[in-house]
């Protein structure tokens, strides 16, 4: 399940951020992918806007789940991959799942076997904060100190939390590498298995342009997926 990006703003999908994936992927080995397009947070028509997101990317992860024997899914076998803010959200898919926020959805339903973020938003603290995210999820709570804690996903990470594939580039000017570089030292601190790949060049929201990065850095994310989890093993 993809989750695009957007800054918590909008959701980027189109050709190169939702098509285009989701056909790179499937060419890699998976067998469905499905592209998230959720609610965005505005606190103008919801109560707790902060939820929204994810309130639908647990309720989507939840019909994956549902439908995984008409869909031919493993429910084993489940990758959820985010970019950017959807970095953002795919991370807190795989740390809030004691904390369902969607209607009528399973504990079980939220488990997943990997995590993959590209360039991810990860902190909501001061100083490696992408500057608009945080405003745009939290609203007018944008400067509750509980809240950005709670939403710093380097705070939230546990030994139950999937392991991960993150690809950043050191050139990235929006949101920073060293978000990448906090969530790799708690995903270590807590031993969950994790691959960081660190591109020289980039910028942000380089996707799939390989001419951008210099290097196929999916190469990479496949010889992981291999060697380390059994998401291609029979």
């Amino acid at each position: 399940m993809f989750c695009p990006g957007g800054g918590y703003s909008k959701v980027t999908i189109g050709k190169n951020n939702g098509e285009n994936k989701a056909k790179h992927f499937l060419k890699m080995g998976f067998n469905v992918v499905v592209v998230l397009k959720y609610r965005l947070p505005d606190n103008r028509i919801v109560n707790s806007q902060e939820k929204v997101p994810l309130c639908d990317a647990q309720k989507a992860l939840s019909i994956v789940h549902q439908k995984a024997l008409s869909w031919s899914v493993n429910n084993n076998k489940i990758a959820v991959i985010g970019s950017s803010a959807g970095g953002h959200l795919a991370a807190s898919l795989a740390n809030f799942k004691d904390d369902i926020v969607a209607p009528n959805v399973k504990p079980e339903e939220l488990e997943h076997a990997i995590s993959i973020l590209m360039y991810p938003v990860v902190s909501f603290n001061l100083p490696y904060r992408h500057r608009g995210s945080f405003k745009r999820l939290l609203g007018n709570k944008h400067q509750d100190q509980i809240l950005l804690d709670y939403y710093s996903m380097e705070n939230q990470v546990s030994e139950t939390t999937p392991p991960t594939f993150i690809v950043h580039a050191e050139d990235d000017a929006g949101v920073v590498y060293q978000n990448s570089l906090m969530y790799c030292e708690s995903l270590k601190k807590h031993g969950v298995k994790y691959k960081y790949v660190q591109l020289e060049k980039g910028g942000h929201g380089f996707g799939l342009n390989f001419e951008k990065t210099g290097v196929d850095w999916t190469e990479a994310l496949g010889e992981w997926l291999h060697s380390e989890t059994n998401l291609f093993s029979k």
